[in-house]
């Protein structure tokens, strides 16, 4: 895909984004104000065993959203993510609705699909053949304990905060080394979210040794992106140098 090549991202990812803007442009211009995906809890499933793979942490193990926003006005929203897909393809073959696959589901050169095709079988058939209910229902606990987290880092964000000077970033200590190492990476990702510092290379590590930095238990620390993160006797403080 030219769109991939061009901004050197995962093919997938990126047509998944081309694919939801070019919903949201339609959805703009016939004034609707949902979209509706068929997402099922095989997706689910898929999703929160495929970021599993990857490493992610609560944010990824979250899988697919029931529901978010697209643009201010446009909600996508995935009412069958409960249901299985064999039910729903049971469903149209009884009520003699057609349907279709996208052929590319099949291709196994997509990490995806070889979960879907291989691993979740696999699964089913020797370790527990409800994966996909259990899937699914790590996926809600970790949503519920991603937002609890959130919370608190946006509550400790508003309390250790001062104001820049110039273009560093300054953060009261005292507040941060109460915190939990969690609340304290949760609420660096939220910065970097925040300031738009890339995020695509910063793994749990890296997010932990900023914890390390907001306890003492280091001086410093340089992230992907030109990121410099210095601590002091009071403050902490975080430059973005490009």
């Amino acid at each position: 895909m030219p769109a991939a090549k061009a901004e050197k991202g995962n093919l997938e990812a990126v047509a998944r984004r081309l694919r939801y803007d070019w919903l949201a442009r339609v959805a703009a211009e016939t004034g609707a104000r949902w979209i509706t995906t068929g997402h099922t809890a095989d997706d689910q499933a898929e999703t929160v065993l495929h970021r599993l793979l990857r490493g992610s942490g609560l944010k990824g193990l979250r899988g697919i959203a029931a529901r978010r926003r697209l643009r201010h006005d446009i909600d996508l929203v995935r009412p069958l993510l409960n249901l299985r897909r064999a039910a729903i393809l049971d469903y149209l073959d009884a009520t003699g609705q057609s349907y279709r696959t996208d052929s590319s589901n099949k291709d196994p050169r997509f990490t995806r699909n070889r979960i879907r095709h291989e691993l979740l079988p696999l699964l089913a058939d020797q370790f527990n053949p409800k994966i996909v209910e259990i899937l699914g229902h790590l996926a809600m606990q970790a949503a519920d304990a991603y937002r609890r987290e959130e919370e608190q880092a946006r509550v400790l964000l508003a309390q250790s905060e001062r104001p820049r000077a110039g273009s560093v970033l300054v953060f009261d200590r005292a507040p941060l080394i109460s915190a939990p190492r969690a609340v304290i990476r949760a609420l660096f990702r939220l910065v970097w979210q925040r300031e738009a510092w890339p995020m695509g290379r910063i793994d749990f590590a890296a997010w932990d040794r900023l914890a390390d930095v907001a306890y003492g238990e280091v001086d410093s620390v340089d992230l992907p992106g030109g990121i410099r993160v210095r601590g002091g006797e009071r403050v902490v403080r975080l430059e973005r140098r490009v």
